[in-house]
């Protein structure tokens, strides 16, 4: 295996699929609500939050990034209690969208919504310390059964990288990604390839995996991976 550096390419990772969706929302009100809005306004953006991330219009980063900047600079007590508010509403709908996919009929159904809620309230900051280590075997586990049923579906394979980097398995994560890279036309798991082999400074393989996305619509890419087949094609 490659040896592993310290660098922060954790951001970069994210970035693909933790973004703003920039095709549906505008960042520019929520930036200028925080800086230049009245009390009311800025007592009614932890609910717009809300509202737009339950709709999926928002991802994580964004919400928790708009509402701690929002408490941080704005310490009114009735723009806090709004932003506390928010941020319970969020974990309830989180945990009852898990409970809900528990009770599906569908087998498979039943896992990729578990596994999309359950990347929801990792990355959400509402578990920490042991609870949230507890949930991360817990759910890797499951998936990682499913996919022995499911191998192909997307959705936990990715899910499963996503957690192996969360836990720091990069073995794991070079093994499976030197099984199915050559074969795959998933985008994401081609774009977590090129971040991963980074991180790795594994740089044949980078090499390898850049060369079989060259001929992708580089629209799914990150921009990381984007500038790399740029940079080679000049």
């Amino acid at each position: 295996m490659g040896s592993y550096i310290e660098e922060d390419f954790e951001n970069s990772l994210e970035l693909y699929s933790f973004q703003l969706k920039e095709d549906t929302v505008n960042a520019a009100p929520f930036f200028a609500t925080l800086s230049y809005g009245t009390l009311e306004q800025k007592r009614n953006l932890p609910y717009l939050l809300y509202k737009l991330y339950i709709n999926n219009f928002v991802e994580e980063n964004v919400v928790f990034y708009m509402l701690n900047s929002l408490m941080r600079e704005n310490p009114h007590p009735d723009i806090l209690l709004a932003a506390t508010d928010a941020l319970t509403l969020i974990e309830t709908y989180i945990i009852e969208k898990l409970e809900e996919s528990l009770q599906s009929s569908n087998a498979l159904e039943n896992i990729v919504n578990f596994t999309i809620y359950s990347l929801k309230y990792i990355k959400s900051g509402f578990l920490f310390g042991e609870q949230k280590e507890e949930f991360i075997k817990k759910t890797l586990n499951m998936i990682k059964d499913a996919l022995k049923k499911y191998p192909k579906n997307s959705i936990l394979l990715n899910a499963y990288l996503t957690l192996l980097l969360e836990t720091n398995q990069f073995s794991e994560i070079e093994k499976i990604l030197d099984n199915l890279i050559y074969d795959t036309t998933n985008h994401k798991l081609l774009d977590f390839a090129v971040l991963f082999y980074i991180k790795l400074r594994s740089f044949s393989k980078l090499k390898k995996a850049l060369e079989k996305i060259k001929d992708f619509d580089l629209s799914y890419f990150s921009e990381t991976t984007k500038y790399l087949l740029e940079g080679n094609n000049e």
